[in-house]
């Protein structure tokens, strides 16, 4: 068990500090064209992050403007009561 971490053993941020987590969009569906939905296995891999950070308190949920971003997003915006922000990125 790491010092500081909490019963659960996650590691537990120092008083007044930011944390970012950047996770990669959940499974797509393999459909044709340039921005596939979530595939049903992705959008209950959305729906269980959102279950599992439930307590998080979350301030704010980013995506880039690809639907499957915005799809994985959504649960976990909607549980912590904020709205999903879209960044748009230009792909490489």
């Amino acid at each position: 068990r790491h010092v500081g971490a909490t019963a659960d053993a996650t590691p537990a941020a120092p008083e007044g500090a930011t944390v970012v987590l950047v996770l990669r969009h959940a499974e797509r569906a393999d459909e044709p064209g340039p921005d596939p939905a979530l595939a049903p296995a992705g959008a209950a891999r959305a729906r269980r992050l959102a279950a599992t950070m439930g307590e998080a308190q979350l301030h704010a949920v980013y995506a880039t403007q690809f639907r499957r971003t915005r799809e994985t997003a959504a649960p976990l915006a909607e549980a912590a009561g904020v709205e999903v922000t879209v960044r748009p990125i230009t792909p490489a």
